[in-house]
């Protein structure tokens, strides 16, 4: 079962280890927490046989369908009761800073290439006050994690980020001050992680993974926790 770590170790311990220990006791089949703290290495194991079942950000998923035709979505996570997110664009409260077309000659902060909030999405939110950050803004460069970007930001590495709603909660749970960060702008609404089973699995087998995933909401304890 691969997860990715969205650049925080407790997230994926507090929440994805007991996704794994669910769908062992589901299906009766022990179940590997694979951690992985990068969207294409996730595809790059699916596609190797090497992971069986992962959580996929939307980006992500597009890209792994186009390497392995038969992976198709199983599920999707919900979140707050939606199917959608949205994306943040962060910055220090003392920047000054207050409106997006402020952000010409400034620095960015993105996630990776393949993330949706973490990039395309922020992108098109740029797009919408005529700015191009490889053409407007002095310097982009990509973090490689939400939280990193969140760091980059607090310690004024740039003057801007571009993460999650979550991503703030995930800053906050580690430690970050993120009473110091305002959020500039707001995306799009976004799709939710795909949830995909490799096609190479027992049907039957599949059934019974997505019944163990079906089962596991916020009507039970243990989905709760």
């Amino acid at each position: 079962f691969g997860a990715s770590l969205l650049g925080s170790p407790s997230v994926l311990f507090d929440g994805y280890q007991g996704v794994a220990d669910h769908l062992a006791q589901a299906t009766g089949i022990p179940v590997e927490l694979v951690p992985t703290d990068d969207y294409t290495a996730m595809t790059d194991r699916l596609d190797a046989g090497e992971i069986e079942i992962a959580v996929l950000p939307p980006l992500e998923y597009v890209a792994a369908k186009e390497r392995i035709p038969c992976l198709n979505a199983a599920l999707t996570t919900i979140q707050d009761g939606h199917v959608h997110y949205t994306g943040y664009l962060v910055v220090r409260t003392d920047s000054g800073l207050f409106d997006v077309r402020r952000l010409a000659g400034r620095s960015i902060a993105f996630v990776s290439p393949n993330s949706a909030s973490g990039d395309l999405f922020a992108r098109v939110r740029l797009l919408a006050d005529g700015l191009i950050p490889e053409r407007d803004l002095s310097r982009v460069e990509y973090a490689g994690s939400h939280l990193a970007v969140i760091d980059a930001v607090l310690d004024g590495s740039v003057d801007v980020g571009a993460t999650f709603d979550v991503g703030l909660d995930i800053a906050r749970r580690e430690g970050r001050d993120v009473g110091a960060l305002s959020i500039l702008a707001i995306t799009g609404r976004i799709p939710l992680e795909a949830i995909v089973i490799h096609p190479s699995l027992d049907p039957a087998l599949v059934t019974r993974i997505v019944d163990a995933f079906a089962s596991l909401n916020n009507a039970n304890p243990r989905g709760r926790g």
